[in-house]
């Protein structure tokens, strides 16, 4: 039986309080198989509250100035280049001074969803 195809992407997103209830949240995309940067990413929509309706970013860096206390998350939607016609992606990251975190992303051309994973 032939698996199923998956796409492997990568992305860290880089978070550090610049100033009371402000934070900087940077978006980068890596290498599957390194931390190299590595460009998949099309866009970006960055909010505190309704993800449709922050700030969107369509260049990187992906660096966005989110204004919210320690404890809460950062809604991120991510839009990719579509050669896989990949939906955009939804998600929520706590926003945490000093944190970096690592997501696994898979994308399902067949299901047409997405799977993510912290690493």
């Amino acid at each position: 039986e032939i698996p199923e195809f998956k796409l492997h992407r990568r992305m860290k997103v880089s978070m550090k309080e610049i100033k009371k209830g402000t934070f900087e949240v940077v978006v980068t995309g890596l290498d599957v198989h390194e931390d190299a940067p590595y460009s998949f990413i099309k866009g970006i929509c960055a909010s505190v509250q309704d993800v449709g309706k922050g700030i969107e970013m369509e260049k990187e860096p992906f660096l966005f100035h989110l204004k919210e206390q320690a404890g809460s998350v950062a809604k991120l939607r991510l839009y990719f280049q579509g050669h896989y016609d990949e939906p955009y992606l939804d998600m929520e990251v706590p926003l945490k001074d000093g944190q970096i975190e690592v997501y696994n992303l898979k994308y399902k051309p067949g299901a047409a969803e997405w799977e993510v994973e912290k690493h």
